[in-house]
């Protein structure tokens, strides 16, 4: 009323409906999809700091979940976008997501009724409590799903149990060390684990956990093993978004060491149809490389960007070379390709394009995050504030 918005309302078995008259308002609610198979929540939304972002969460609850006994929180929709976005909230505000599909033509009968689900349905679980890892964890409960994190400082390394069986452990080529400047010289799936710093030895240990418990208790497994992905939504600390919102906002794009360092780059969504082809074709206890055979050096990276942009090449910093800072990477993913029947779909051209476009469009998200403890992160890293010229 306060605005001049006409609306009416009316009640129901299922609780108060409000329906609004106003073009404007139409306008600004079908960003969040027409239909309820179709619902979603905006990117722009997802960017908020953890307190709005709590404040949806708990709405989002209230309206299409409920709380367990337990007091743990349970959400449903039959918006698969729906369904992703609300995982993706749950992990920004440090909770475990689990999701079962329900089948609309499963029947049950209670007081002899006929009860059937009108639709099929995403149920969404979630886990607030830290799990342990030790041997008598492994059949304490039984668990729909389950994330065992390995953790050192900042990095999380994430092994992933569904339905009471651990199947999969994301990992990374850094766990087997660092190749030599040789165009021939690849890392196979029997190359060695051979972490070059701490922060590599944790990833490493991850995989260890997994064959343990393998060899322990029998556990179904499958490990990957992927080369550096780049896409929409990575964290600015990462090499290309960094390079990204720098070169958007003019201000010095750091390179450490002489910017030589090889890496092997996927696009995010060739790697996630890798791993999910990992699902459905991994052999048991098996071990995938995933790369897009496509070893670029980090300068020339950095170049690419700063051409796409039309920035100079003078906004290249070259800064101290970190520590345990591995020359080259490159990966051998025939393994996957032939098992798995997979391949990467996106070039590095269109990859790297899709990318600095989505980055260009959200500058708002990027700067959000780049005002928070970001700024201790960058100072420490390369030795200069965030914004400095």
């Amino acid at each position: 009323d306060a605005v001049g918005v006409k609306w009416k309302s009316h009640k129901n078995k299922s609780g108060e409906h409000i329906y609004i008259c106003s073009k404007e308002w139409t306008e600004f609610f079908s960003q969040f999809g027409k239909g309820f198979k179709n619902k979603h929540i905006p990117d722009w939304m997802l960017a908020f700091d953890e307190n709005i972002l709590q404040a949806l969460f708990d709405g989002l609850i209230d309206s299409d979940g409920h709380y367990r006994p337990n007091g743990r929180p349970v959400f449903s929709t039959s918006s698969n976008r729906l369904m992703e976005n609300i995982c993706e909230l749950s992990i920004k505000l440090g909770m475990s997501p689990r999701v079962r599909k329900r089948d609309a033509s499963l029947v049950g009968f209670l007081e002899n009724r006929e009860i059937r689900a009108s639709t099929d349905a995403y149920v969404v679980y979630f886990r607030t409590e830290n799990i342990g890892l030790g041997q008598q964890d492994w059949k304490k409960e039984y668990y729909k799903g389950k994330v065992w994190c390995v953790k050192v400082q900042d990095n999380k390394n994430l092994i992933v149990e569904r339905n009471g069986i651990l199947q999969i452990c994301g990992n990374t080529d850094e766990v087997m060390g660092s190749l030599p400047e040789d165009d021939t010289a690849f890392f196979t799936e029997a190359s060695p684990l051979e972490p070059n710093s701490p922060y590599a030895a944790s990833k490493a240990a991850a995989e260890h956990f997994v064959r343990a418990a393998r060899e322990t208790f029998g556990l179904d497994t499958i490990i990957t093993r992927c080369g550096n992905n780049y896409g929409p939504r990575q964290f600015p600390e990462k090499l290309i978004p960094l390079m990204i919102s720098n070169a958007l906002n003019n201000e010095p794009l750091p390179v450490y060491g002489d910017g030589k360092n090889v890496r092997d780059w996927i696009y995010v969504e060739d790697h996630c149809r890798a791993i999910w082809k990992a699902f459905e074709k991994g052999k048991s206890g098996g071990i995938y490389n995933i790369g897009a055979r496509n070893e670029i050096e980090n300068i020339e990276v950095v170049t690419s960007i700063l051409d796409t942009l039309g920035k100079s090449h003078d906004l290249i910093k070259y800064v101290k070379d970190r520590l345990g800072h591995d020359r080259r990477y490159a990966i051998d993913a025939a393994k996957a390709e032939t098992e798995l029947d997979w391949k990467p779909k996106t070039s590095w051209k269109d990859g790297l394009q899709k990318t600095i476009d989505w980055y260009m469009e959200n500058q708002d998200w990027v700067n959000r995050i780049r005002s928070g403890d970001y700024r201790d992160y960058y100072k420490k890293h390369y030795g200069m504030e965030v914004g400095a010229k």
